[in-house]
Formats: structure tokens, sequence, C-alpha cells
């Protein structure tokens, strides 16, 4: 386990005191390399490689690292913007690669929903869809302080709305551009409305 010291010293997001102060953005991704420890590093890489594995075969690996690493951006972001509305910039320390993890789940979902005619055991991917959200609201009930549930969520957010602009939809229907204009606002939202939020 390395100390918070040593997690600000390698480049995990310091709010407000880096990544608002000095403008170090880059912290908004390099944070996403960095574990607290093993097992904390095992149970990320199991995630992705679970949800990116699968949809990187399906669609190509630019498609999905994209989203993974825009994914891990924008969880970031909302974390930020969260501490800041709740918490009035108290300082926090962010590390880990579940921001990206759970994208991959967000996306996983929309691609369900998208091309939903094109699955055989529909069963089963509803069954898999309820996991993804149980992982996530379990964490409300465990309460640990040091699970930055808000990147999580943020993540899963975002991961859905790439998903309908970046991987192909097989059968489009007419009412899906709804879910285009929520893709929209949603990177509006994490990319230039949050950010200009937290740096005026």
């Amino acid at each position: 386990h390395y100390t918070v010291n040593e997690l600000i010293e390698f480049e995990g997001l310091y709010y407000p005191n880096h990544i608002i102060n000095n403008i170090e953005i880059w912290e908004y991704l390099s944070y996403s390399i960095l574990h607290s420890g093993f097992f904390h590093l095992i149970n990320n890489i199991f995630a992705i490689l679970l949800f990116g594995s699968y949809l990187e075969i399906k669609y190509k690996w630019y498609r999905i690292f994209t989203i993974y690493t825009l994914s891990c951006i924008g969880s970031s972001i909302i974390y930020c913007t969260i501490h800041k509305l709740l918490y009035n910039n108290n300082t926090i320390v962010l590390i880990g690669a579940s921001g990206g993890a759970f994208g991959l789940m967000g996306s996983l979902i929309s691609e369900f929903y998208l091309n939903w005619e094109k699955f055989n055991n529909k069963s089963g991917r509803i069954i898999l869809i309820f996991f993804i959200l149980l992982s996530h609201l379990s964490e409300y009930i465990i309460k640990d302080s040091n699970i930055a549930s808000g990147a999580h969520l943020g993540g899963l957010v975002y991961g859905i709305s790439p998903a309908v602009l970046y991987l192909p939809n097989y059968k489009y229907e007419y009412y899906e551009w709804i879910f285009i204009v929520f893709a929209i606002i949603i990177n509006l939202f994490y990319f230039i409305i949050c950010p200009i939020y937290l740096y005026i």
C-alpha cells in the first residue's frame, strides 16, 4: 500500500491543489494508472478484461480504448464536480481505473439495447446488466469512505453515451435519435459545463 503523499507524488488526482490551482490537467487521466494495492489493481484488471475483451473482439480495440479513456477522464471530472458542489472544495485524492471499468460496463448496457434483436440469449444479458447495476448499488450499502462511488457512477453514465455514438448500430430505429441527443448532452456536460464550473 502507498501513502497518500506517495500517491500524490506519482500523479494521482489531487483536488483542488494540483488539478485546479496548478492546472495539472493530466491528472484527470494519470490517476487511473495508480492503485492503492495489489487487490485494488487485480480487481480493476479483472473488470476491464471481463467487459472490455468482449467489446474489443466485437467492435475493434480503438473504439473500446477511446470509450475507456474518455470514461476515465469523464468520471474524474464528475467526481471533482460533485466534491465542489457538496463539500466546498475539500481536498481529495483519487486513484484507480474503476471509472474506466464502469465506463465499459455502461457501454455494454448501451450495446445490449442498441442491438437487442441480434442477441439470442437475452435472459443472460438481462442478468448481466442486473449484476452490473448491483455492483454499483452495493457500494452505497457498504459505505466504505475509500470507494469513489461518484467516480464509478460518473464512469457508468458516461460509458453509455459514447457507445451510442461510436459503436455500430445494426438496426436503427426511428426513436433512437433520443439516445443520440442524450449522448451529445452528456458529452457537453462532462467536458464543457463541468470543467467551466470547476475552474471559475
